[in-house]
């Protein structure tokens, strides 16, 4: 898995490795930028609690796995860094993993209630683990879906950063909810930001444009392929919102 995410490294070019050193060295200095590049990517260095500059208390990474680049895309890229709306109160963080972006976000509004969704058991357990100095955080292990029902895990050999789960796979199964049932669990009449990262389950998540959309303040969506992007559009056409690309993801802010 790290040969395969270091070969991509290494096929985005000479800018890219150039921006991303000095993106590394704005955050933590010459020598920190070297060292903490060294440990997370290093699979002999395993389970490490990594400080970075900013936060209160260290995140613990899986090193050499692709947790580094969940590190690299959070904390040193900053591609959450973006034009939130004022006064977030509310943040659901679907498909949290090991909960980086979590912490963001509660770093980032101190004052909101952070819903962390992640299905997978190992993942879940690193973010508790990651969130739990920041009470406002509130894991929830369970998947995203269009129907409150049962789902499994359906490539369990895949990398940790893009388990799939099915409701015809009968692995490690978790519950799932709807997003509806989710906002009346945590009693949210509206959530001012949603982070959607869910390997494909967005095309369920958005099927027959559901109701809830509209009670959405700002979308952070990462789309898996055809299917997920046009189901994500149709979802979201009402509304009156700027959108736009942001690494990865797709943003959509209502007006």
């Amino acid at each position: 898995m790290l040969d395969v995410l270091r070969a991509i490294h290494r096929k985005l070019g000479i800018k890219y490795r150039v921006d991303r050193c000095i993106h590394y060295v704005r955050r933590f200095g010459v020598a920190g930028a070297m060292a903490t590049h060294r440990r997370i990517w290093s699979k002999k260095n395993g389970l490490q609690d990594i400080e970075v500059p900013g936060l209160p208390h260290p995140v613990s990474v899986r090193c050499g796995t692709a947790d580094a680049s969940t590190f690299e895309k959070i904390f040193v890229w900053n591609d959450y860094d973006l034009d939130y709306p004022a006064g977030v109160k509310t943040v659901i963080d679907a498909g949290a993993n090991i909960g980086l972006s979590a912490v963001y976000f509660a770093t980032r509004f101190p004052d909101a209630k952070v819903v962390a969704i992640e299905p997978q058991s190992e993942n879940f357990r690193l973010l508790e683990q990651n969130t739990k100095h920041y009470p406002q955080v509130i894991p929830l292990h369970a998947a995203l879906w269009s129907d409150d029902t049962t789902l499994g895990l359906s490539n369990p050999d895949d990398r940790v950063d893009s388990y799939q789960y099915s409701p015809d796979a009968a692995v490690e199964t978790v519950p799932a909810f709807n997003m509806a049932s989710v906002l009346s669990r945590y009693d949210m009449p509206r959530v001012d930001v949603l982070k959607i990262d869910i390997e494909g389950a967005e095309t369920e998540v958005f099927a027959l444009r559901p109701e809830w959309v509209r009670r959405v303040g700002m979308f952070i969506i990462e789309l898996h392929g055809a299917e997920a992007r046009e189901a994500f559009n149709e979802a979201t056409s009402p509304l009156d919102a700027v959108r736009y690309h942001h690494g990865e993801d797709e943003i959509v802010k209502v007006r």
